[in-house]
């Protein structure tokens, strides 16, 4: 994910590029992996965020896949997705 967020760093600051008050990068991650663990994921991802000084560029990163979102700025914090209409 983190090699992910690095490609699309200098594509967010060239020339041409729009920028807006605050600028947002969503991942949805589709790989075809067992189960993660977000929060074990999370502790792992946003140092590697914070060391390449992604937040210089995007304000707030999201991943997220088909059960849960994770967003990333200051302190990760990952949400469960409920597909509407579900009873929980």
């Amino acid at each position: 994910m983190a090699h992910y967020v690095e490609e699309k760093m200098p594509k967010a600051t060239a020339d041409g590029f729009v920028r807006y008050p605050a600028n947002w990068l969503i991942i949805y991650d589709n790989w075809p992996l067992p189960a993660i663990d977000y929060a074990k994921a999370a502790k792992y991802l946003a140092p590697l965020l914070t060391e390449m000084d992604a937040f210089s560029v995007f304000d707030t990163i999201f991943v997220h896949d088909d059960s849960h979102m994770g967003e990333f700025r200051h302190a990760p914090v990952i949400y469960s997705l409920v597909k509407p209409g579900s009873n929980r």
